[in-house]
């Protein structure tokens, strides 16, 4: 059974993007060993860390090193990534090898029209000089996510839910 890691780029309590992985995990739980990786408490990198290396990061190296594909999802803000995402990537990148040649497919849910399209730009070029194995075969974005989640921040339209498994099992089959 694959194993995977859903990270998302927001911890804010009614994130589209949280709630778009937690569909995604309760959906493929019978299929493949998903897991949410919660970033919400990796302190921000700082070299003079690096050496005594926090618990929390620690435990994030543990679980990216024995995953076999990752799948972010990520609001875009300012044009692109939020900086805890950053900052998760920053400590990865600096454990040797870890990130490279990683599987990752990006996802990004916005309650605007271009549903993140540029946040994925920045991520993936930021996942390409690390390294990463980016998955291009397809292309996910969920533009309107407002009208597309009910108020308890469930995913509600099927014509999303039709993507995701589109690109989901794209992304399975790429790993």
């Amino acid at each position: 059974m694959k194993k995977i890691i859903a990270i998302s780029g927001s911890f804010r309590i009614n994130s589209y993007n949280a709630a778009t992985l937690k569909y995604i995990i309760e959906k493929y739980k019978e299929n493949i060993n998903i897991k949410h990786l919660d970033i919400s408490t990796i302190p921000m990198f700082c070299e003079d860390l690096e050496y005594n290396i926090p618990s929390e990061v620690k435990k994030a190296i543990e679980e990216i090193s024995e995953c076999e594909g990752i799948i972010i999802s990520t609001p875009e803000y300012n044009q692109t990534i939020p900086p805890v995402l950053k900052n998760l990537l920053d400590w990865l990148s600096r454990q040797d090898g870890l990130l490279n040649e990683k599987s990752v497919a990006i996802i990004s849910a916005s309650p605007s029209f271009i549903g993140g399209a540029r946040a994925q730009v920045e991520l993936k070029k930021l996942c390409f000089v690390l390294g990463m194995k980016i998955f291009n075969k397809k292309q996910l974005y969920i533009s309107n996510a407002s009208n597309k989640f009910d108020d308890k921040n469930n995913l509600i339209d099927k014509e999303t839910k039709d993507s995701i498994k589109k690109f989901i099992d794209e992304y399975l089959k790429s790993i």
